[in-house]
């Protein structure tokens, strides 16, 4: 049976470079309240790649934000 990036990972007991938890972001425009994160979780290990795809509005650039700042959400 062959084992699991994951499985692997979790073997080995590596730590996540980044590790993201209960990110939430809404944006306000006008007088509507409109949620692009709503409690994002996520674990990236080192060696991994991955891809943020997502409709105009939907958080990505919050989340680079977010990431690039240690955690420092606004």
């Amino acid at each position: 049976m062959t084992e699991t990036y994951r499985g692997i990972l979790e073997r080995t007991s590596m730590e996540p470079i980044i590790s993201v938890r209960n990110l939430k972001k809404i944006f306000t425009i006008g007088d509507n309240k409109v949620p692009a994160l709503n409690g994002l979780d996520f674990d990236i290990y080192q060696g991994e790649f991955i891809a943020i795809v997502g409709t105009s509005g939907s958080g990505k650039i919050y989340l680079f934000k977010y990431v690039g700042r240690t955690g420092e959400a606004q």
